[in-house]
């Protein structure tokens, strides 16, 4: 499940995601490396948050009340 995915799933509690790519580095013969941009994450549907990031649903941390008032709403599955 991407970050993405989760995010429009279960609500993110604080977190902002801005980068979106992710990125493999390579060594070179000269111990130089390269780095190169393998994939990159988008929403369900099919947004690029690269630089554009996802905003949070609350713009504060939660204390411990309202966390657990939050995560008692989320629906819960088995992984099967």
């Amino acid at each position: 499940m991407t970050i993405a995915k989760l995010f429009l799933l279960a609500k993110g509690l604080l977190a902002r995601v801005m980068q979106g790519l992710i990125q493999s580095v390579f060594e070179l013969h000269d111990s130089s490396c390269i780095v190169v941009t393998v994939g990159k994450y988008v929403t369900p549907n099919h947004k690029d948050i690269n630089g554009n990031g996802i905003e949070p649903d609350y713009n504060h941390l939660l204390d411990f009340n309202e966390a657990r008032d939050y995560l008692s709403r989320c629906e819960i599955k088995e992984l099967s």
